[in-house]
């Protein structure tokens, strides 16, 4: 493995972020706030970000607040078969009702605690040229863009005050995790655009010096072990079938995964007994699902009913899917045959559609 600095331990995060990584709960973005924490890297933000995540998670909450109520009314009749189980509170608890105010303050407070705790400091915005970015709007540069987007404002404000602070003498440089393609095409001797917490993490973990034969070490026991790995995914994805999902209607009740292959390898984070590297894979799939065929069925809206409802089973043959996984090794640099392989998130959390351009059976 190719060991690479980082350009600049100034790591400054978009709402995009917090987005792609459902607010807090991704593996990554934990593991970035815990190099923060740890002083590997600065990481900074604006209160014009701080203020727009606030306002997705509410955009957000209030969105599952229409689904669940949707939910609801839509399976009145087959989920009231629950009413006679001692262990659906769930049931219970969506029909009385969530506190939604409550839970847009509660995860809002928690994104306050990160930043005071982490800790991240925020570049103030006030004093920024506003000439120069009128000037930039009627160029249409980045981030402006025929003036598609209202955000885009905002994102000049905040990237202009990266800028400044940066050409202040106060940083040298910055490296800005974003999707959004505006902010990787802006150009700047002071910004270094990146798109994902990934490439930053590859970056932290190689330019963690004192831990340089430890790198080594831990690529070449991957390496010797390469086996041990897959079958330990093979084992991972065979056993629990919550990895994978077809269509919303479906069941998957039987399937196989097989032809496993490492196609990627990244590392995340290594310290003293430990390293985490994203590993990407392709494998085939069959699984045999079941669903209810509701378009040649007849609702009967005086019984809440579907007439003549028949089960569909098919199966599903996909030569080749590609995921992500994290892995996790223990190990011990005394001996290398002292190990200990985890996984820790598949597909970042979130179920392998398998139906995608799949071949029905």
């Amino acid at each position: 493995m190719k060991r690479r600095e980082l350009k600049s331990k100034n790591i400054f995060l978009d709402t995009s972020v917090f987005e792609k990584n459902n607010i807090l709960e991704g593996t990554k973005l934990k593991i970035l706030l815990k190099n923060a924490e740890d002083g590997w890297i600065n990481l900074y933000s604006n209160e014009i970000i701080i203020q727009e995540v606030k306002a997705r998670i509410e955009k957000r909450i209030l969105e599952s607040k229409s689904c669940i109520k949707k939910f609801l009314k839509e399976n009145e009749v087959p989920i009231r078969i629950f009413r006679n189980s001692d262990t659906a509170e769930w049931l219970a608890t969506l029909r009385k009702g969530i506190d939604y105010d409550l839970e847009v303050s509660k995860l809002c407070q928690k994104i306050d605690k990160i930043v005071e705790n982490t800790p991240i400091t925020l570049i103030p915005y006030d004093t920024v040229d506003i000439k120069s970015i009128f000037d930039k709007y009627f160029k249409e540069e980045p981030p402006f863009k025929e003036g598609l987007k209202k955000s885009e404002f905002p994102d000049a404000f905040v990237l202009a005050s990266i800028e400044q602070w940066c050409k202040g003498g106060i940083l040298q440089k910055m490296v800005i995790i974003s999707s959004d393609k505006d902010w990787l095409s802006y150009k700047s001797s002071y910004i270094i655009p990146v798109e994902d917490i990934e490439t930053v993490l590859k970056f932290v973990a190689e330019s963690k010096e004192s831990m340089e034969d430890r790198i080594t070490f831990t690529d070449r026991l991957f390496d010797k072990n390469l086996d041990t790995v897959k079958q330990l995914i093979d084992k991972t994805l065979n056993e629990n079938d919550l990895y994978f999902e077809a269509r919303d209607d479906s069941e998957i009740y039987q399937y196989k995964v097989s032809n496993i292959t490492v196609t990627g390898l990244s590392l995340m984070d290594i310290e003293e007994k430990y390293a985490e590297y994203y590993v990407e894979i392709s494998f085939s799939i069959t699984a045999d699902i079941s669903f209810e065929d509701y378009d040649n069925a007849y609702y009967d809206k005086e019984t809440g009913e579907y007439l003549g409802l028949e089960t569909i089973h098919t199966t599903i043959e996909r030569e080749e899917l590609f995921t992500k996984l994290i892995l996790k090794i223990n190990y011990s640099v005394e001996d290398i045959s002292d190990f200990n392989l985890s996984i820790i998130s598949v597909n970042d959390n979130e179920p392998i559609d398998i139906e995608r351009d799949s071949i029905y059976c």
